[in-house]
């Protein structure tokens, strides 16, 4: 998931910076290829706030911090979720813009 607050040609970048993280925090060994959802918060206090939510749920996920814009939260992803895992995302907002 990606701030909404910042630009949106970041927000892709951004994305993928968490995405690369959880993906070297959490490697499958799995040979098929994960799905991939883009959502969005509004915020760095929402995002920081979905980060805390997650990990209290035991949703194995990493936060990105852009050192670009002074260490501020961008963006969280959670490694390779399967079947019911995937509910604990539902209450998220897809990003379409």
């Amino acid at each position: 998931m990606v701030r909404r607050d910042i630009p949106q040609p970041q927000r892709a970048v951004q994305a993928v910076h968490a995405a690369l993280a959880a993906q070297q925090a959490y490697p499958s060994k799995s040979l098929t290829q994960p799905n991939l959802v883009l959502c969005y918060v509004e915020n760095e206090a929402a995002l920081a706030e979905e980060f805390e939510r997650l990990k209290a749920k035991y949703v194995p996920c990493c936060a990105y911090t852009e050192p670009d814009m002074d260490g501020q939260m961008t963006a969280v992803a959670t490694g390779r979720l399967i079947g019911p895992e995937r509910r604990k995302l539902r209450h998220l907002r897809l990003l379409r813009d």
